[in-house]
């Protein structure tokens, strides 16, 4: 069980365009974290360093510690559901 995530001074860049400017926060087990932003705000940016899908310029996306490529079991630890049609090519789909 994850006990933490933890963001912590994520900067990102797509080209020259800045997209994620020094986020850091932390969602503790036990409590509803809201991830709310308007649109090209850098959620789903965000979340997709987090679950080791896209890269950072700098700073650290952890769960306990951890980025999603050092987990043992990353598939059983963490879920995640993006909206659209597909998926990441570098994931696979299990039933």
């Amino acid at each position: 069980m994850v006990n933490s995530i933890e963001i912590m001074n994520l900067t990102q860049y797509h080209g020259k365009k800045e997209v994620l400017s020094d986020v850091t926060f932390t969602a503790p087990t036990g409590n509803v974290t809201a991830f709310l932003g308007p649109n090209g705000a850098g959620k789903s940016s965000t979340l997709q360093i987090l679950l080791g899908l896209d890269k950072t310029n700098s700073g650290s996306a952890v769960f306990d510690g951890q980025r999603y490529s050092e987990l043992k079991y990353p598939l059983q630890t963490v879920g995640a559901v993006f909206d659209g049609i597909g998926g990441n090519k570098s994931r696979s789909v299990y039933s």
